[in-house]
């Protein structure tokens, strides 16, 4: 199947799901003007700390980052986190997902 790629600058400001799985990322992505977002897959990328995120988002998959070693705050309403093969986890009273 082919993945079709959108410059994250040229997406609407009101997606409610952002898929940033494989990109192989260092930096983070400004995403404070999508104020509805709700689900952010960061699967396999190389993030070493994950910024503030939208109070919005509910589920967060950010598996097989190794390098990541802090979050800066779980968003108040997120229900799943999944955070398979990391290095480093906190929050453990959150309801987390193994995909073990």
């Amino acid at each position: 199947m082919f993945k079709k790629t959108i410059p994250i600058d040229d997406l609407p400001n009101d997606i409610t799901v952002l898929n940033l799985n494989y990109d192989e990322l260092y930096e983070f992505p400004d995403l404070t003007r999508f104020t509805n977002l709700q689900e952010l897959y960061i699967v396999k990328n190389n993030f070493i700390t994950i910024p503030k995120l939208p109070d919005t988002l509910k589920i967060l998959d950010c598996s097989w980052n190794n390098s990541i070693t802090s979050f800066h705050s779980i968003p108040p309403n997120l229900i799943e986190l999944h955070c398979q093969e990391i290095n480093y986890l906190i929050y453990p009273y959150y309801r987390i997902l193994w995909n073990i």
